[in-house]
């Protein structure tokens, strides 16, 4: 059984090509949405290629999102067997003269990174699962830190201090915080 990998992507261009990528990909979605069917409709020539594409597009916005100065944005999510399709968005984004932005995790493998270096749309850097909170994104510690503490009681001054300072909580209840690598 795979470990399957969640990734948000925007990709981000040119109007017109941005306008192209979505119709493009509306269309080879609405035929099948697996991500080989989506390859071989966009990416022809990529057919004898070994590039990973197990998996499926789980969304698809039906709009361009502005970004800023003509520039328009493309939004989609991927539900994918081990890892992100990064060569395969990739691989899109530069048929279409597009930037690929995306945030990915697949916690089974510890595994939650992004390429937005400046947050531009991905701009939480911890992620916090809980069993009475459930999953929460936060852009710095700070807000981290001051979540732990309303829940536990404990105070945690840094990200490398929580694990073994929330160690006897985590006997009897559940908390995990985990760092957004940056890629």
């Amino acid at each position: 059984m795979p470990n399957w990998c969640s990734t948000d992507y925007m990709l981000v261009g040119a109007t017109e090509n941005a306008r192209r990528l979505l119709v493009d990909l509306e269309q080879a979605v609405s035929v099948d949405c697996w991500l080989v069917s989506v390859r071989k409709a966009l990416l022809p020539e990529s057919c004898g290629m070994d590039i990973p594409c197990r998996g499926e597009v789980s969304y698809l916005d039906d709009e361009l999102h502005e970004v800023s100065n003509g520039l328009m944005g493309v939004q989609l999510s991927t539900e994918t067997a081990w890892c992100a399709c990064e060569e395969l968005m990739q691989r899109i984004a530069d048929k279409y003269g597009l930037h690929t932005y995306y945030y990915t995790e697949e916690p089974g493998m510890e595994i939650f990174q992004t390429n937005d270096a400046e947050g531009l749309f991905f701009s939480a850097r911890y992620m916090m699962y809980s069993e009475g909170r459930g999953c929460g994104y936060f852009e710095d510690f700070e807000e981290v830190a001051s979540v732990i503490r309303e829940m536990t009681g404990v105070e945690v001054r840094q990200f490398e201090d929580v694990e073994p300072m929330l160690a006897e909580w985590n006997t009897h209840s559940f908390l995990q915080v985990h760092e957004i690598e940056i890629v």
